[in-house]
């Protein structure tokens, strides 16, 4: 019944909860917690992905434990740890339980039965609204502070002043347009000014994963004082999916969150995009002002929005240390029909705009850029857009599975660019890859020790060939068609082989490094 209330250099201070009717529902959900029988717990397994994300599932297990079963209910981390207490293999862990339980009070004295995990709940009151109407206390209770974080975050926060009145913009960047097929847009700092035109203040507080959108602001909107935390952030989308913690320091990660939530109290304007910590954000704030730029629009998640991601794009600082756009490359990620070859510097990615430009290839490379050019072949060109139509476009729950062999590298690629084949000409349904067991012994050892990156396949290399999962237990190792799909790869193998191992930049560049000082003499045998 009881909440933090404020702090000061020696002393930190408890309010009873003003709402009689909140206080009631956390002994209740208290008196289930701690009083119930343990046998009966319901274990939940703990989500390692974005904070909203991970913050409804442990509230939701609590609405239920309160309102459906009556019984306990515990989270449990499955493999590794959660990824705010350490990193997902398990390294750089905050405290050694590995979970949520590093910074907040217990949940239960009932201990999780990992063997009887329970990922969906249903009852009656619906869970889902369940979260609709209790979901602010349910997760006030799930993240009470133990004592040592609330004094991290009360001297994190100490020294900042955010002006009053102030404005909250949240720019949901990193790996929002990853998220495929349901991939979320990447918007400019213009459309979140423009759409608060009429209520927005001098003084911005600007939270965002994204270093490149903090230069933005800075430099598209000087009239405006931008506050933001100083920590480590990814550019764009380069931090990968799912990858939360930009510093590797999982603890300071949680203390800018909740020193985040601390800071923008007091604010009157929250600007925003969909997501669950924007969601958080607004609880915080309480009664204010909210502007979902969202809010309305048609496909806000569609695969097409990866597309947004050339939206991020990095600025320069001139001889003055004055922060500059870079312009000039906004042209090539929309090339014309009139372009035919373009260069960006090393970095920026372009992964994410050539896996859905398949009518373009890689061309030559120097010590600051590397570029594309266009595939002469209108033949191929067509033919390598039929196939990625397929690949993207298709139909998900009738993609074929083919496993990925691990023999030598002709045979390798022969296997994917033969699956690709069929896809494109047989079955016109999508094609995935699956590691059967280990990893590609080109992306680890076998017995997935060494791996390259966790997926432990040719994904740590090249382009994503489709957004669909692959299904492991109906895996088809032998096609058969009309035409044969030996004769298409007589025919098609090279190309589908060029498609297939489009490389990731990062790849790209350690070829151009490996190759730039060895010098072939022509004619050569």
């Amino acid at each position: 019944e009881w909440t933090q209330s404020n702090e000061n250099e020696t002393h930190y201070c408890f309010e009873r909860i003003d709402s009689h009717e909140k206080a009631e529902y956390l002994r209740k959900l208290y008196d289930v917690q701690f009083h119930g029988n343990c046998s009966n717990v319901t274990t939940r397994e703990m989500w390692s992905s974005g904070w909203g994300s991970d913050m409804f599932c442990v509230a939701e297990a609590l609405g239920y434990a309160a309102e459906v079963s009556h019984q306990p209910v515990q989270m449990h981390v499955y493999e590794g740890a959660w990824h705010y207490a350490g990193k997902k293999d398990a390294s750089r862990a905050v405290c050694s339980r590995k979970s949520m339980f590093c910074y907040f009070l217990e949940l239960s004295p009932c201990r999780a039965k990992p063997d009887e995990l329970i990922n969906e709940f249903q009852g009656d009151p619906d869970p889902y609204d369940i979260m609709e109407t209790k979901g602010k206390w349910l997760q006030e209770y799930a993240t009470r502070p133990q004592l040592w974080l609330r004094q991290e975050v009360y001297e994190y926060t100490k020294s900042i002043n955010i002006p009053k009145p102030c404005t909250v913009i949240h720019v949901r960047r990193s790996d929002a347009v990853l998220d495929m097929p349901d991939a979320r847009k990447y918007h400019a700092i213009s459309e979140y000014i423009e759409s608060g035109r009429d209520v927005i203040t001098k003084d911005i507080f600007l939270l965002t994963d994204d270093q490149n959108a903090i230069e933005e602001a800075i430099v598209e909107y000087p009239e405006y004082n931008w506050i933001y935390l100083n920590r480590t952030r990814f550019r764009g989308a380069e931090g990968g999916w799912e990858n939360q913690i930009p510093s590797d320091d999982p603890k300071q990660e949680v203390i800018a969150i909740l020193s985040t939530f601390k800071l923008v109290r007091g604010c009157d304007v929250l600007i925003h995009t969909l997501g669950g910590f924007a969601d958080q954000l607004y609880n915080q704030m309480g009664d204010v002002t909210r502007i979902n730029i969202d809010e309305d629009k048609e496909n806000v998640e569609h695969w097409s929005n990866n597309g947004t991601v050339v939206i991020s794009r990095p600025y320069l600082k001139d001889s003055n240390e004055k922060i500059i756009p870079r312009h000039d490359y906004g042209q090539y990620f929309e090339p014309d029909e009139n372009i035919s070859h373009f260069c960006v510097p090393w970095d920026i990615n372009m992964d994410s705009w050539w896996t859905h430009n398949p009518e373009w290839t890689q061309s030559n490379e120097n010590e600051t850029h590397y570029c594309f050019e266009r595939i002469d072949s209108h033949e191929k060109a067509e033919y390598l857009r039929k196939l990625y139509d397929v690949q993207f476009h298709g139909n998900c729950s009738n993609v074929t599975t083919r496993e990925m062999w691990s023999s030598g590298w002709g045979s390798d690629m022969f296997c994917v660019a033969e699956a690709l084949g069929y896809a494109a000409e047989v079955s016109h349904q999508p094609v995935q890859m699956h590691v059967y067991e280990g990893a590609w012994h080109y992306a680890g050892k076998k017995d997935a020790s060494r791996a390259v990156c966790s997926r432990k396949s040719m994904f740590c290399y090249f382009l994503e060939l489709s957004p669909c999962r692959a299904k492991p237990d109906e895996l088809i190792n032998e096609f058969q068609g009309d035409p044969d799909p030996y004769d298409i790869m007589e025919t098609k193998g090279k190309w589908l082989q060029e498609y297939a191992t489009r490389p990731q930049l990062w790849l790209r560049q350690e070829v151009y490094e490996y190759t730039k000082s060895i010098n072939i003499p022509k004619p050569c045998t």
